[in-house]
């Protein structure tokens, strides 16, 4: 089976680190290119972590460095959540992987002509290097076969009530991406909250790679959503993974085509979802076989 090129745009972060062995390891996709923006953690540390993880893992996809801010905005991570270095204080030793000379923004559009119609890009991240790319290259929306894209919530966010992480620390290239007119799933805090691993599902994930194996032994230490007072157990949260699920596995997820836009001004609704009912430009995922996504990300190793 010919697998579909993807490109990955992405913060790492614990999350997006699962996210990227997740994809790393699967038959149905390949992924051709990774850029890297800041988001969770500032650009020098989700770059070092991007290089890192492929360093590990010996894997020869390219790496690209992108945005170091949002398009109009200032940065605000989410070190209180990853940890100063994105990784909960992990760190990959003797790293020789460089990124790319080519910037994220010229990458992304040089990856989607030379696979016209094919390629599949899956946003990770704040999607500030993907808005860029668009407004560089108008030609780019019609290279796109389809944006996976991790973010927004059609209910209640995780930093203000109405804003998921990605959407709020750049609201304005949310807007963009949902705008674009280029198919699209929208993968939201909503759905990935459906998909809850518990401490056995990530314990039981086990790498062959040492490092990788002390990475995740690292991170599931600090890293975890919230803790099940019934059951005694800690419940973990890795939305961009469900994501790269819904790249690998279309028929996880029950989907509602919606009118969806972004609030960009500075207010308390910063980075909410605006969800009308003419026009419907979006598939955005109202439901995900969790028991599939928690079998897939046992693949792991």
């Amino acid at each position: 089976m010919k697998k579909t090129p993807v490109l990955i745009d992405t913060d790492p972060g614990v999350d997006d680190t699962y996210a990227l062995l997740l994809a790393h390891l699967s038959s149905n996709i390949e992924v051709k290119a990774i850029t890297v923006s800041a988001g969770n953690v500032g650009l020098k540390y989700t770059l070092k972590n991007a290089l890192g993880l492929c360093d590990a893992l010996a894997w020869e996809v390219p790496v690209y460095k992108g945005a170091d801010k949002p398009l109009k905005i200032s940065l605000e991570d989410a070190e209180d959540i990853h940890g100063q270095n994105g990784l909960c204080g992990f760190e990959y030793k003797n790293v020789l992987k460089k990124s790319e000379d080519l910037s994220a923004v010229d990458a992304i559009y040089k990856t989607a002509k030379e696979y016209a119609s094919e390629l599949v890009v899956i946003s990770l991240a704040p999607p500030t290097n993907i808005a860029m790319a668009l407004l560089k290259y108008p030609e780019l929306k019609t290279l796109i076969k389809e944006l996976v894209i991790m973010g927004g919530s059609t209910d209640k966010g995780n930093v203000t009530p109405y804003a998921e992480f990605n959407f709020w620390c750049d609201p304005d290239a949310a807007k963009i991406l949902l705008e674009s007119g280029i198919e699209t799933k929208l993968i939201g805090l909503n759905v990935t909250m459906k998909a809850l691993l518990t401490a056995d599902d990530i314990d039981s994930i086990k790498s062959e790679n040492k490092q990788i194996n002390d990475m995740m032994k690292k991170v599931n230490t600090f890293y975890y959503h919230s803790y099940d007072e019934d059951k005694n157990v800690k419940l973990y949260h890795i939305p961009d993974a469900v994501a790269i699920f819904a790249a690998i596995n279309p028929n996880g997820f029950e989907y509602k085509k919606m009118n969806v836009t972004c609030e960009t001004a500075q207010n308390e609704y910063r980075g909410m979802c605006k969800i009308f009912e003419d026009s419907p430009n979006i598939n955005v995922a109202i439901e995900v076989d969790s028991d599939k996504f928690k079998a897939q990300m046992k693949k792991i190793k």
